[in-house]
């Protein structure tokens, strides 16, 4: 990707897991990034550029502090990935709604108000909740099951409404079981390669559940496609593979590539009540309009992630980007 070289982004949710990949793209790529943290502790989380971005403090539940910043910053592009409750089933409605939804049309209010070119808003494979057969782009057959998902199809449903009726230039993505370097430990994909690593034990369900494994780099290249795709404004697009693979599976094989004597104790734990046991995407409309699919193959990105948290145990390793010129996939 290219095309992004000097235009002034915004990153919401930039001390994250994808978007600090995000973030760190888009510096290689010689874009001008304000990124918008919650306190120091995240601008820390991208100390390895942070004299390549510009910090604004900004809580997105606090209107007048999300329209203050957005009129000084003056973005020509949006990328939108704060939000809370991923990987944390209890959050509370209030702040769902705080967060998830009103910080959202904070957002996008102000974006209307300051005229910017794209908001790219970042969705969740559970908004599908579980059914079997989906319209991906009139959002027919939602069927959230958590408070997460309910606030996040919730969030998507604002984004569409602006688009529609204040003429919002906006794409939505929904992205599926993002895996890569970084990501939490409460993670699932982390979380088994820490306990091979450190030879325990590893309790879990049955791991009958399917999931569409992503790459982290791969994603972050989805959402430079979406920030410069033509024609596309209003449309929600999957990001996953298209192919599913059951989390046993996965996880027995981190625990090879981790070389672990100890094992995944499948069955130790029981399915939660509201377990989804079937996710994949539908990657057509992103490789049509977007001209975007993943390219790294699972074993390729479990090998690689594996590789990280075991260098991570050694030292503290830092997530690089290539100079813009060399950047092609992350």
């Amino acid at each position: 990707m290219s095309g992004l070289e000097g235009r002034h982004v915004l990153v919401t949710g930039a001390a994250g897991f994808i978007g600090g990949h995000l973030t760190r793209r888009l510096v290689a790529e010689g874009t001008r990034v304000s990124a918008f943290v919650l306190g120091a502790s995240d601008q820390h989380a991208l100390a390895d550029v942070a004299d390549r971005v510009s910090f604004y403090v900004v809580d997105i539940s606090q209107a007048n502090a999300v329209h203050t910043a957005m009129a000084r910053v003056r973005p020509e592009i949006v990328f939108h990935l704060a939000a809370i409750g991923t990987g944390w089933p209890a959050i509370t409605l209030p702040l769902a709604l705080r967060v998830n939804i009103e910080g959202t049309r904070h957002l996008i209010e102000a974006a209307c108000r300051v005229g910017v070119r794209r908001f790219v808003h970042t969705g969740t494979a559970y908004e599908y909740g579980e059914v079997a057969r989906y319209d991906l782009q009139n959002g027919a057959g939602l069927d959230v099951l958590a408070m997460y998902a309910a606030s996040k199809a919730a969030a998507h449903a604002l984004v569409q409404e602006h688009a529609r009726v204040h003429g919002l230039p906006a794409v939505s993505l929904r992205l599926f079981a993002v895996y890569g370097p970084g990501q939490s430990v409460r993670s699932l994909v982390p979380g088994a390669i820490h306990a091979a690593l450190e030879e325990r034990d590893f309790p879990m369900t049955p791991g009958g559940q399917l999931r569409d494994f992503v790459f982290v780099g791969d994603v972050v290249e989805g959402y430079l496609g979406a920030a410069q795709a033509v024609g596309v404004e209003g449309a929600t697009f999957d990001l996953g593979t298209g192919q599913a693979r059951t989390i046993r599976d996965v996880v027995l094989r981190l625990f090879d590539l981790a070389g672990a004597r100890s094992r995944p104790l499948l069955g130790a734990l029981p399915y939660r009540p509201d377990e989804m046991m079937r996710q994949v995407a539908d990657p057509r409309p992103a490789r049509e309009l977007l001209g975007w699919q993943s390219t790294t193959l699972l074993e390729d990105g479990l090998r690689q992630t594996v590789e990280w948290y075991r260098q991570a145990n050694r030292q503290s390793p830092t997530i690089r980007y290539p100079p813009r010129e060399a950047a092609n996939h992350a």
